[in-house]
């Protein structure tokens, strides 16, 4: 019985692994062979494709639905090598199933092997199984893990954006990247005028008539004269690139997937043309979320919590998701608060109970849970009512 279970591995590995330019003389005898290997018809038949991708290189696992080894190997990084060797499980029946880790690489594999016919999810690396007690690391191992989990359904997946909405977000994320350097080197500036003692001029804002003065301002020293001029021209430079990507997603606030849910978020006191078009884009959509709650949770503003038995522990919010989605969040709320009375009041009355800092993040989660329901039902924003507080 194993020799001949033995034979029937063999020939499932040789047929999976033939060369790209194999035609099967015997296909019939081929679909036997997996029929017995599987026990039931070809078309019920899986394959589960674990892919450790790296730069240079890709390490490949299948494994069946029992979770047993079907091939093992590495080839170098390309699409087209590996498409070639699943053409080969596909034309004797076998449905296969792809699982990759998400990482600097993207999301085009996936886009890849979707449009050849190849199912593939792409699995958060922080969201994978961990197996306590296992001290050793290959690529063949976690190739293998990726694949088994993913037979077992034990894997979470990323939501893919469609490749228009991926290149729009890139302007998004550029302006993110410029928009903290400006920062930081505002910072910088602020820092060096206080290390030589110099006053720096009063102002909550840097306006252009603030930064014309200090391009003006004598230092006493031609060396410092020198840094500050580079650095003011540093960041007249970084705030024309913000203004330039600025007017760019402005520009896209008109495309037909965000017009009508952007104009609904315009409403909301504090939310401005860049506020909403941000949120669109790293949001990906109000609609693919079923309640206001599993966005909240899918922005890392739901609390964490430890419980066991009757003891019940309500942690720190679990800042899943990207922080740039809180960020904006946080900064409209400020604004919110400061313009609706009835959000001041709900402000008000959390912050007397715990802090303003756990305040404003409940703002914050209200208001994103308000967004959702405004995008997802086609209304605009109602101000919140006043509640008298009872005495």
């Amino acid at each position: 019985m194993l020799a001949f279970l033995g034979n029937v591995l063999r020939n499932v590995v040789s047929v999976f692994l033939l060369p790209t330019n194999y035609t099967n003389p015997n296909r019939e005898d081929a679909m036997g062979v997996y029929n017995i290997c599987f026990g039931k018809e070809m078309t019920g038949s899986e394959l589960f494709v674990g892919i450790d991708v790296h730069k240079t290189s890709w390490h490949i696992t299948a494994v069946d639905q029992e979770q047993e080894t079907i091939t093992s190997f590495s080839q170098p990084a390309g699409i087209d090598v590996l498409i070639a060797r699943l053409e080969k499980a596909r034309e004797v029946g076998i449905h296969v199933n792809c699982v990759y880790e998400s990482g600097y690489f993207g999301y085009k594999l996936q886009r890849t092997l979707e449009s050849a016919g190849f199912p593939c999810i792409v699995t958060p690396p922080n969201m994978i199984p961990v197996q306590v007690g296992k001290k050793v690391k290959t690529d063949r191992l976690d190739s293998r893990k990726l694949a088994v989990f993913h037979c077992k359904g034990l894997l979470e997946k990323v939501w893919v954006p469609s490749k228009e909405m991926h290149d729009h977000r890139a302007l998004q994320r550029a302006r993110d990247e410029v928009q903290k350097a400006k920062k930081a080197l505002m910072v910088q500036i602020k820092a060096k005028y206080s290390e030589y003692g110099i006053a720096f001029p009063e102002s909550h804002h840097w306006t252009k008539k603030l930064i014309a003065s200090l391009a003006a301002m004598p230092l006493g020293s031609d060396s410092l004269e020198m840094v500050r001029d580079r650095q003011i021209m540093r960041l007249r430079g970084l705030m024309e690139d913000v203004a330039f990507y600025d007017a760019k997603i402005k520009k896209l606030s008109g495309h037909h997937f965000y017009q009508e849910t952007v104009s609904r978020l315009l409403t909301i006191p504090g939310v401005g043309m860049i506020t909403a078009m941000r949120l669109m884009l790293e949001i990906g959509g109000y609609h693919r979320f079923h309640s206001g709650d599993r966005l909240a949770s899918y922005s890392g503003l739901t609390p964490s919590q430890y419980s066991s038995g009757d003891t019940v522990r309500m942690g720190h919010i679990s800042r899943c998701g990207r922080p740039q989605i809180r960020e904006i969040l946080i900064e409209a709320a400020w604004v919110l608060t400061g313009r609706d009375a009835g959000m001041k009041q709900f402000f008000e009355r959390i912050a007397l109970r715990r802090d303003r800092k756990r305040a404003i993040v409940a703002v914050a989660r209200k208001l994103l849970t308000i967004m959702w329901s405004m995008a997802t039902k086609g209304t605009n924003f109602l101000p919140r009512q006043v509640h008298p507080i009872s005495t």
